[in-house]
């Protein structure tokens, strides 16, 4: 199978209710669980960074928990733009 073959078939997914995003994932990160999940993770990621792993590797994997950290306190999903919806996952419209 080909990749055009493959994305067209993901684009024709009837489970999709929007055309060009991956629902299922994105439908998950704009709820509420989504978003929990995101500052979970980041709180996780710089609690072990700093408690478990220490100097700069501890301090880098901190900084990184900042990422989903502050994505869920903005209530974004930063993959969702490489799905093709906006930050808040919202389907991109496909004019202008």
């Amino acid at each position: 199978m080909s990749v055009s073959g493959t994305v067209e078939t993901v684009e024709n997914d009837p489970d999709q209710t929007t055309k060009g995003c991956n629902m299922a994932f994105v439908d998950f990160m704009k709820s509420s669980a989504g978003r929990a999940l995101r500052i979970i993770a980041g709180i996780a990621l710089i609690v072990i960074g700093f408690a478990a792993v220490g100097g700069t590797g501890g301090t880098v994997l901190a900084i990184v928990g900042l990422v989903p950290l502050a994505a869920g306190l903005a209530n974004v999903c930063l993959f969702a733009p490489l799905l093709g919806c906006d930050l808040k996952g919202n389907p991109r419209s496909m004019g202008a």
